[in-house]
């Protein structure tokens, strides 16, 4: 009995632990990708357009790296959707096009809550 008791709780507490680590995860990269993006918005509102493709560029290239740890986590449609919107913001910055800039960059911060409100702890998730 105290084995079986025991091996309940060691199975509960590694359980506990991918959680965490799993939203852990989650939680820090859209937390970085909110705040590059945030960056580039304010360097594109400076009239520094280098300064915000230069973030952009990073925000891209932070997504592109997390992507394959995110897909175990996250919905894949909603992870595609993220990554078209930026690759939209970047050609739109490129080309010079800033109302199609900030459009893009708004359905990214709303893309980017929408994962983080899907995967954080809440009571509506536990259930």
């Amino acid at each position: 009995m105290r084995r079986t008791i025991a091996g309940v709780v060691l199975v509960l507490c590694t359980v506990a632990c991918l959680c965490a680590a799993s939203l852990f995860t989650i939680l820090r990269t859209v937390d970085g990708m909110e705040t590059l993006r945030m960056q580039s918005l304010e360097r594109a509102g400076e009239g520094d357009l280098d300064g915000a493709e230069e973030y952009l560029a990073k925000l891209a290239g932070h997504w592109r790296e997390m992507t394959p740890r995110l897909e175990i986590l996250a919905d894949h449609n909603d992870l595609h959707t993220v990554a078209e919107v930026i690759t939209d913001a970047r050609i739109s910055l490129e080309r010079g096009f800033l109302d199609d800039y900030y459009k893009a960059m708004a359905l990214l911060g709303e893309g980017i809550a929408h994962i983080r409100a899907q995967e954080e702890l809440s009571l509506a998730n536990l259930l």
